[in-house]
This record gives structure tokens, C-alpha cells and sequence, in this order.
């Protein structure tokens, strides 16, 4: 639920034996790769969290999860986690209306006032309303323009209020498409009404419980908190974040009724497998359904649209997939699908300064990617590691020491610097690399390293002064390197090359030779060789 939700959208991504092969290298490590190019370096352990989870037929084959489901309680974001997933609800909200429709219950095509006679013009049907083309303006919006905060217009009684005055439409209905949280919420109101029965209980009935959905929840009234979820959080200036109250800042004294419709639905990352699978195919709800919510929808003068009934579909770097955002109270989210290769993803999150949609292309990048690019490379020739991931747009970026350059796809399979300094070429089994001062750079792939063959913990001579240098094992996966005048970096295991274990750091990485008697520290083109003055590493 947004009042500035792109209409434009979105898209589709783990992993077995039977899968790997489609899937590639990046396949034999996903939950990794998701959790090293997509989390780590976005998402410190203290701070509010996200969490990603990649489908392949229905399946939840990989995923990955970092930060805070609450600050407060430190209580760690999981894919367990219930999330508010605000717009991506959209989708799950038409299924339960076609499904009525289906069951003879609600006529899409009917002039929605006999169900909402607070609709002030004609034309409105639920089809429209789905569709966004009903020409109804966006209660959110207006709220914004006439100093109604979100919070107070989410309430059934103030949108009630708020609607009878709506008596103008953005366009006629049927003849242009914007995106309008009002008509999803006169779409609920509409069942709920012919119904009877409350929207919530109808989307259990008819779409989570048949989905076997059964960790996630339809939130009913203004922050109503459900167990175990997520709360979330803005960033605040002079850093740290402050956290939203979804509409209750205690001080309310009856509780207020939300709308429904347009957001809101509570949802787990494993959850979230069973609807990517009816996406796919139409499992359980009915390909009918399916196929409704898919279907572009047309203008009055033919015009076809990219927008379907809480879906969208769209093309980025040649891959074609549908899908949705959200974004409302803090919470931001990005469902996508992508047909071809049958693979999904979802990124749920309880902060608002993340990004889903870069970070549900990535990680279906990383797992579709058939050329076996993502992940660590090394290179002995230069004593160089460099970590590659796909970009959305097809092209990709080279990350040393957590910095990552952009190289775009050019037209012979290579890719070139987007900052002009260098390009990239896959030649069989080897990565070729160019720079703006080097020569040509061999990298060879390398197995990636969540659990490094050797501890690297100790205290070290470097090679100048003869100065110590310490390294700590932080018990968490993590080693910190310095000494009594550097502050601490901490150091992340990347990658081993047959008796090297690699780590990296903010600086560049540590390479670890056999039992960590000498460990060689590359910071850009600088070499810095340290021996171990006292044994303290042991085989891990």
C-alpha cells in the first residue's frame, strides 16, 4: 500500500540436485551468494533487517535472511519472520475477488455503487478497480495534499468520509490506468459487503488457507500487532532509525478499524513458496485465476496495458517476468516471477531505506545465471580475489574489498567498464580481466568460503617495522585484524584456492597459506606479509 507505488513492475528466483544444472554453479551455493552479494554489506547486525527468499517451481530452494525484526527486543529477521509485505497483498487480494466472481457471488463488470454507493461517479466496476483504470483518485494522496495523515485516512470511517467527496475522477474510467489504493479498498469493501463475512476471514478462507498459507496473517485494525512479526523503521538524521507504529502511537483509546484491500497482509518468506507456485501454473486457486490476474488490461480505444490485477509485467536485460512492489508504515517488499525458467523471488523487509526491487532482480540473476559468473574468482598470476555479481540489467559488477564497479554487456559477449577503465571476458573456465594500469588478469574460480579450512587467529609480525598485528576470532564467523594504533576491520571468509583460505575486509583480503604460519594482507597493489609469532590457529 503506497501512495507513490510505480505502476510499472516486476519479476521473478534455488536449489537441488535435479535444478543445479538449469541453474548453474551459482546453484550449489545460492543461500550464500544471496546472503554475501545481497545482505552482509547492506545490512549490519544491529540495524533493521530483510530477508529473501528464492522459489523454483512452487519450492523454496534458497534464502537468506540479515539484521533486526526488532530493535528493541533484538529479536533476528528470519524467513519465519511475518512481514508486512504492503502492495505485493494486491495480488492475493484480486485472486479473492475472481474467485468470487467465479462463484457467482460479485459481477466484475457491474456498476460497483449497488455493492459502494460512497462511489460519487459511474463506471467504477470491481474489474477497473483491479486494474487500476476506474479513474478513482488515490486515497493516500489526496490525504497527503489536504493534510490527512495516513494513519487517520486508513481508518474504514475516514475513508468512508473521504470517498462520498472523491466526486471528480482522474480520467474517465476504462480510459487511462493510475495507480489507485482506493479501488483495491472499494474492491474488499464491495465483498466484504456482499458477503458479509469480513475481508480478512475471506482472504484466509478462499486464498491462505487453500495455499496453505499458514504463517501469515490479514492484519484487521490500526496497529494490530501479530505474533512474532516484524516491526519497522525509517533511518533518522544523525544515524540510527526510529521506529513507525503502523497508525497507533499509544494514545488512541478504541481500537480503529483499517481498511482493507490494498496492503497489509502479514506474510513469511517460506509462506510465500506456495503462491509463487500457483503464479506458475495455477495450483490449487485455478489457472483461471491465474490467467485473470496475468491478463493485461485494455483501455476503452484498445490500448493494452502492462498491468494486469496486482501484477505487472515488464522486461529487464532481455528477461521478460511479472510482479509487484510495496511499500507503506516503513515495510518494503518485491514479489517476482520469472515463467521462463520457472524460478521466483521475494524480498520482504521492515525498513524503508533498502531497495527491494534491485535486490529481487539480483538474486534472480544470481540464480538463473547459466554461465557460472557469481561468486569469488581468484587469481595466482597476481595473488588478486575479486567477487563478481549479476546486475539486473544483465550486465555485472567486480566488488574488491566490498566496492563494486559496474561493467555493462557489450555485443561480443564481453563486458566493458562503465567508467571506461577497463572490461571483463569469460573464456571457457577463466574470467580475463582488464584495468586502466594492469595488464591482463587470469582469475580462476574458487569455491566460496562461509567455513575457511583454517583459523587464522593470532599474533602476527609484519614485514616493515616489525610492528604486531592481531587477529581475533569473533566466534560468529567473523575475524577482526589490528593492532593497539589501527582500529579493528572485520574479516569475512570469501573463498578458498586449494590450501588458501581468503578473507575479505574493508581495506582488500587476507590470504591464509596451510596453518596460518604466513598470511600475506593485500590492500589495492600494496603486499603486506605477516608471520605468525605465536601458534593460536587450529583446523576449523
Amino acid at each position: 500500500m503506497s501512495s507513490h507505488e510505480d505502476i510499472s513492475p516486476v519479476l521473478g528466483v534455488e536449489c537441488d540436485n535435479a535444478v543445479e544444472a538449469t541453474l548453474g554453479v551459482a546453484g550449489r551455493d545460492l543461500s550464500g551468494r544471496l546472503q554475501h552479494h545481497l545482505l552482509d554489506y547492506r545490512i549490519s547486525e544491529d540495524e533493521p533487517g530483510a530477508a529473501i527468499g528464492v522459489y523454483r517451481n512452487g519450492v523454496m530452494i534458497a534464502s537468506a535472511a540479515a539484521g533486526l525484526s526488532s530493535l528493541e527486543h533484538r529479536v533476528p529477521m528470519s524467513t519465519a519472520t511475518p512481514t508486512d509485505i504492503a502492495s505485493v497483498s494486491k495480488q492475493l487480494t484480486a485472486a479473492t475477488v475472481l474467485i468470487a466472481a467465479r462463484d457467482g457471488l460479485v459481477d466484475l463488470d457491474a456498476d460497483i455503487r449497488g455493492l459502494v454507493p460512497e462511489v460519487a461517479f459511474d463506471g467504477v466496476t470491481l474489474r477497473r478497480c483491479l486494474q487500476h483504470t476506474s479513474g478513482l483518485p488515490d486515497y493516500l494522496t489526496v490525504g497527503d495534499v489536504i493534510g490527512i495523515p495516513p494513519a487517520t485516512v486508513s481508518s474504514v470511517d475516514v475513508f468512508l468520509e473521504l470517498l462520498v467527496t472523491l466526486t471528480e475522477p482522474d480520467f474517465l474510467p476504462g480510459t487511462a490506468i493510475s495507480y489507485s489504493n482506493t479501488g483495491y479498498v472499494v474492491a474488499a469493501l464491495a465483498l466484504e459487503r456482499q458477503t458479509g463475512t469480513a475481508f480478512p476471514d475471506l482472504i484466509a478462507a478462499t486464498v491462505l488457507e487453500p495455499l496453505d498459507m499458514r504463517e501469515s496473517t490479514y492484519k484487521r485494525d490500526i496497529g494490530q500487532v501479530i505474533p512474532g512479526m516484524a516491526f519497522s523503521y525509517s533511518p533518522k538524521d544523525g544515524g540510527g532509525f526510529i521506529r513507525h507504529e503502523m497508525g497507533d502511537d499509544g494514545t488512541r483509546s478504541a481500537t480503529l478499524r483499517c481498511v482493507d484491500g490494498d496492503g497489509d497482509l502479514f506474510a513469511t518468506i517460506g509462506d510465500f513458496a506456495n503462491w509463487h507456485g500457483f503464479l506458475l501454473d495455477g495450483r490449487v486457486l485455478g489457472a483461471d485465476i491465474r490467467d485473470q490476474l496475468l491478463a493485461r488490461s485494455t483501455f476503452a480505444d484498445g490500448t493494452v496495458t502492462s498491468y494486469g490485477m496486482g501484477i505487472s509485467h515488464e522486461t529487464v536485460g532481455g528477461v521478460a517476468a511479472y510482479g509487484h512492489s510495496g511499500s507503506m508504515w516503513g515495510y518494503t517488499s518485491y514479489s517476482l516471477t520469472d515463467p521462463a525458467s520457472g524460478v521466483g523471488v521475494a524480498v520482504f523487509s521492515n525498513r524503508d531505506d533498502l531497495g527491494p526491487m534491485d535486490l529481487a532482480w539480483r538474486a534472480l540473476r544470481l540464480a538463473t545465471d547459466s554461465q557460472g559468473l557469481t561468486g569469488p574468482w581468484y587469481s595466482k598470476q597476481a595473488n588478486r580475489a575479486i567477487d563478481v555479481c549479476l546486475r539486473p540489467d544483465g550486465g555485472i559488477d567486480l566488488i574488491v574489498a566490498g566496492e563494486p564497479e559496474p561493467f555493462a554487456p557489450t555485443a561480443d559477449g564481453s563486458w566493458q567498464s562503465a567508467l571506461g577503465f577497463g572490461s571483463v571476458r569469460l573464456v571457457d573456465e577463466t574470467l580475463e580481466v582488464t584495468a586502466e594500469f594492469d595488464p591482463l588478469t587470469r582469475f580462476r574460480r574458487i569455491m566460496p568460503g562461509t567455513r575457511p579450512g583454517v583459523d587464522p587467529a593470532g599474533r602476527y609480525r609484519e614485514q616493515f617495522r616489525g610492528g604486531s598485528i592481531v587477529i581475533q576470532n569473533q566466534g560468529n564467523g567473523t575475524w577482526t585484524v589490528g593492532n593497539d594504533t589501527l582500529p579493528s576491520v572485520t574479516l569475512r571468509p570469501f573463498g578458498t584456492a586449494g590450501s588458501t583460505s581468503i578473507f575479505q575486509a574493508d581495506f582488500g583480503s587476507i590470504h591464509v597459506d596451510g596453518d596460518a604460519d604466513d598470511i600475506t594482507l593485500i590492500a589495492g597493489s600494496t603486499t603486506v606479509h605477516l608471520t605468525q609469532q605465536r601458534v593460536v590457529g587450529r583446523d576449523v
